[in-house]
């Protein structure tokens, strides 16, 4: 080999191994002071600085990897996670006229020796969601984990909050989602003895029903025993939308009247 060609590939690797050398450095500088995870199916994780604000974040899944989520680096925690509940339902991951129960799971992991300011983050995203139209229409289920925790869920590809609570979490399909999970009473639970849901608000549990029953309404549906149910004070919400959707789909199989569920985006496995 010549000696400029040997010289050539000298510089190529001073290069390389300075290109290295500059993103390690990068991964370094980062002021990561809270790790928040944002599971729906869309999964992100978010790096917070010592400011709560978003400093870096990774998709940690196929379904986060098909949204934009470029516009949440540099701002304030609390709102991106309201800005990724708002991209998920642009997606379709969420969707506010099908009736059924839709969870986001928030788990906040202190990268430091900052309890204090993981529990100050977690009360700061309590109080948006009291004042949020997008964050009231879900259920926010929130809770804490250790660095250990969140690298033994990345290792298994699951949600670090329901690792927490069950450890490894399968089914022959793979790996649960967070509404597959809380479709079950007896999970969400389980889930409170470690963490905390705040259930999705009674007034858009009321919209969402009135929305749904006037489509019903207006492809045929007998729904006014719902409507009457619905104006009474001590109505289960829940238990109504229930017997809604099933009520629907008994008659959609006899006589094979399709009710649009609203948001037809595709969701993959989905929230």
């Amino acid at each position: 080999m010549s000696k400029i060609k040997i010289f050539m590939v000298i510089v190529m690797i001073l290069v390389l191994l300075g290109f290295v050398s500059c993103a390690a450095n990068e991964e370094e500088n980062i002021d990561e002071s809270i790790v928040l995870t944002v599971d729906i199916n869309p999964s992100v994780k978010l790096s917070i600085d010592s400011d709560q604000m978003v400093v870096a974040y990774k998709a940690l899944n196929a379904d986060a990897k098909t949204m934009i989520l470029d516009d949440i680096i540099g701002i304030d925690a609390v709102l991106a996670i309201e800005m990724i509940i708002t991209k998920a339902k642009n997606a379709g991951f969420i969707n506010d006229e099908d009736l059924e129960e839709d969870f986001v799971l928030v788990t906040s992991v202190p990268m430091k020796d900052n309890s204090e300011e993981v529990d100050n983050l977690g009360q700061r995203i309590k109080t948006r969601i009291n004042e949020s139209d997008e964050m009231k229409s879900v259920n926010v289920a929130m809770i804490k984990a250790t660095k250990v925790e969140l690298r033994k869920a990345e290792g298994k590809k699951i949600p670090v909050g329901l690792y927490i609570i069950k450890g490894s979490i399968a089914t022959e399909e793979g790996s649960i989602s967070v509404k597959e999970y809380f479709s079950k009473a007896e999970n969400a639970e389980k889930f409170k003895q470690k963490g905390e849901i705040i259930e999705k608000s009674q007034e858009k549990r009321i919209e969402q029903v009135e929305r749904f029953l006037n489509r019903a309404e207006s492809q045929g549906y007998d729904v006014n025993s719902f409507r009457s149910r619905l104006n009474q004070t001590d109505i289960d919400l829940k238990s109504l939308a229930k017997e809604i959707r099933e009520m629907i789909k008994i008659e959609k199989k006899s006589n094979g009247n399709p009710l649009n569920n609203g948001n037809n985006k595709g969701k993959g496995k989905g929230n």
